[in-house]
């Protein structure tokens, strides 16, 4: 499901007042703004990808199975989802698309995709 999160660039030369009118605009269409400076990728994928990345690298290690780490997330964090579950639902090879592009855009190693989505990239081409 989409959520009714929006996140606004906001760009060197933005003026407070078109922020703030983009932002009610937004409000009152029943959204919730966050509003990030202009880089490559968004905020929450800045966040949660090399999140995803570290769950699906323990899972290849064998630290547990997909099941255990997800409801250890759900029921220690309170997360409502867990992450291999998140990502099955939502596709590894979209992780992989994501996660890919942040990886060449900053080179850091928490970005690289792992293995898992990886093949699932190299499946779907197939």
């Amino acid at each position: 499901e989409p959520s009714n999160l929006v996140e606004l660039v906001r760009q060197p030369q933005t003026e407070a007042r078109a922020l703030d009118a983009a932002s009610q605009i937004f409000a009152q269409a029943g959204l919730h703004v966050a509003i990030c400076f202009d880089f490559a990728g968004r905020i929450i994928d800045r966040l949660v990808r090399p999140y995803y990345n570290a769950a699906l690298r323990r899972l290849d290690e064998g630290l547990a199975t997909a099941d255990d780490l997800d409801t250890t997330l759900k029921l220690g964090l309170g997360y409502p989802e867990g992450p291999i579950a998140l990502l099955e639902r939502t596709g590894l090879a979209h992780h992989f698309d994501v996660s890919q592009t942040l990886f060449e855009a900053y080179g850091e190693s928490a970005y690289a995709p792992a293995r898992r989505a990886r093949v699932a990239k190299l499946r779907q081409g197939k």
